[in-house]
């Protein structure tokens, strides 16, 4: 799989995005590929083994992963005009080794995952996909600053979900050990529903999977 990446305006600087960031995409494609590779058995799971996918390294690996997360959500923040905390700056630059403000924890779509395996199955479509869920801004009770900011980005049925709470020092990705636990869910509204209910190719009138919330 080329795992892609979701671009945005030139917010780095050339510097920042080739070459002090490189090694944060590397990891990050080794991850991707291999949630693609091997979802069906990390879906069945509800969770992946770090030293599955990096070996002995992964300590080393995973927080460049983490850092390529964070690199998404401030991009994401600087083209809204948001303000970047200057303590997950400090973070992406190595300057602190805790993540302050930024809370992160991926899981599992099982309706994304359903549609997928429908449309190879049935349709004989094949290929990952990339989502990126509208960003919500959270205002004081002056309503004249943002006191915080959610959104998701997913590969395949895989999401990460992050909150940036300007107001609170607590941050970061839960890991256990080596183990990342990813919840399985499906979106309100289609909890009870048929996966062909919500295929285009055999419903063309009837809703998307991207009208539920995700």
């Amino acid at each position: 799989m080329n795992s892609g990446k979701l671009k945005f305006d030139k917010v780095l600087c050339a510097r920042c995005n080739n070459e002090r960031s490189q090694v944060f995409d590397r990891s990050y494609d080794v991850f991707a590929d291999y949630l693609h590779e091997k979802e069906s058995l990390i879906v069945a799971a509800g969770y992946v083994r770090l030293t599955a996918i990096f070996g002995a390294g992964w300590r080393d690996r995973m927080p460049e992963v983490v850092k390529y997360f964070v690199k998404h959500v401030c991009c994401r923040m600087a083209e809204d005009r948001v303000l970047i905390p200057k303590g997950v700056v400090d973070f992406l630059n190595g300057v602190r080794p805790d993540l302050p403000h930024l809370s992160m924890e991926m899981s599992i779509n099982l309706s994304v995952h359903d549609l997928a395996k429908h449309e190879a199955d049935v349709h004989g479509v094949q290929g990952g996909s990339l989502w990126l869920g509208p960003q919500q801004a959270y205002l004081d009770p002056s309503g004249t600053s943002i006191d915080a900011v959610s959104s998701h980005l997913g590969v395949n049925c895989f999401f990460l979900g992050y909150v940036c709470d300007m107001r609170s020092p607590a941050g970061g990705m839960d890991f256990r050990g080596d183990c990342l636990v990813m919840p399985r869910y499906k979106p309100e509204g289609l909890q009870d529903v048929e996966i062909r209910d919500v295929c285009r190719d055999c419903n063309p009138k009837g809703p998307a999977l991207a009208d539920a919330d995700g």
